[in-house]
């Protein structure tokens, strides 16, 4: 009786102690990668014309119907010379500091980083991925959502999904939010 609980009492130490080293070699990993995704490309966004930007805002605008274009016009002006800080919206009730930004407006911020460095024209963000392809298009993405701080919580399998639809933003920023500090609530809750 003795010599088994000696047994039990010695495989849980070790148990114990070898679990905790775990969590420090995932989270060393997870940093490595993290460097190397956002070292892989730092693209700057183009110079766009009148006609494409007003292309884009119409595109972003499309798909998140609930932005203003104001938000979305100032949105990629800020990005074009690479400020991705989040532009106040006129309407107060759209963003109070307490409860984040919504889902559309994080949506609309993504779609407009990601044409902005992609250089959308006449076919949109489709047209967009479709000529520069998949693996660049994935690397732009993933810098403008480094740039808001979601490069760790996103996944390359997540980000691949996003390419095939018409709104990359909108999926992403709907990931986000259900992964947030407050799941579901449509907004984007910047806490953790």
């Amino acid at each position: 009786m003795k010599k088994s609980f000696k047994r039990i009492v010695l495989a849980t130490t070790l148990l114990l102690l070898t679990s905790s080293s775990f969590p420090t070699i995932t989270v060393l990993a997870e940093a490595q990668g993290t460097h190397h995704h956002t070292a892989v490309n730092d693209r700057k966004p183009r110079q766009m014309s009148e006609l494409e930007k007003d292309q884009l805002v119409e595109e972003v605008k499309r798909n998140h119907p609930t932005v203003s274009k104001s938000f979305i016009r100032k949105a990629l002006e800020k990005q074009l010379v690479g400020d991705y800080s989040i532009p106040i919206e006129s309407n107060a009730l759209s963003r109070s500091p307490w409860q984040g930004i919504t889902v559309d407006q994080m949506g609309a911020l993504i779609d407009t980083g990601l044409g902005a460095l992609l250089g959308v024209g006449a076919g949109g963000i489709a047209g967009a991925i479709k000529t520069v392809g998949k693996r660049a298009a994935k690397e732009s993405l993933r810098q403008v959502i480094t740039r808001y701080g979601l490069s760790i919580l996103i996944s390359d399998q997540v980000l691949d999904f996003a390419l095939n639809l018409f709104s990359p933003g909108h999926h992403i920023a709907t990931y986000w939010d259900q992964h947030d500090k407050v799941p579901n609530n449509g907004r984007i809750n910047f806490e953790w």
